[in-house]
């Protein structure tokens, strides 16, 4: 399984400075194992499982939302501002979705025939949903987030002009 050579891992995440790990979870080969292994996974749990209430389809996972999932699950001072309760509800999201993910992984490493089969039904019983809650929890983050990030380059732009105004003042 390519995921534990090539893909993130808790230990790896430890171990790494957060401006690595963010050049890391951007690496083309990163991304491509962490996907495949990510839908596999996902894929399988559904069919074994179905899906949970109102689940989203494996078609709309996101991949680089899941491996910013090793960010917030380890590195949560450096991904949020503040702890608010958006950002706590996707940090309490993050990791036991991580730990499942890596499970399974692991499961399907130590299984003599490396099949899904081998798996413990304890193990992926859950996947879907957890999954499912963190994509929940991210969106609902990400918008708040999205506006803040807005309302600061406005700020900024205003700044520069009133600055050029200022400058061309001088000049006149």
């Amino acid at each position: 399984m390519k995921m534990k050579s090539f893909g993130p891992t808790s230990d790896h995440t430890k171990r790494i400075s957060f401006e690595a790990l963010v050049v890391f979870l951007r690496e083309k080969d990163v991304i491509a194992v962490s996907k495949a292994c990510l839908q596999r996974i996902h894929y399988l749990c559904h069919f074994r499982h179905g899906s949970p209430p109102k689940a989203l389809a494996p078609d709309n996972v996101n991949v680089r939302v899941f491996l910013a999932g090793f960010m917030i699950a380890f590195r949560p001072t450096h991904v949020f501002e503040s702890m608010g309760t958006l950002e706590q509800a996707l940090y309490e999201a993050a990791m036991p979705l991580i730990k499942n993910f890596e499970m399974i992984c692991d499961a399907l490493m130590t299984s003599k025939s490396k099949s899904f089969a081998d798996v413990p039904l304890e193990l992926t019983k859950d996947f879907s949903t957890l999954l499912f809650d963190y994509l929940k929890r991210f969106k609902a983050w990400k918008v708040p987030d999205e506006a803040k990030l807005t309302c600061r380059i406005k700020h900024a732009l205003i700044a520069l002009y009133q600055v050029n105004l200022f400058n061309f003042y001088l000049l006149v």
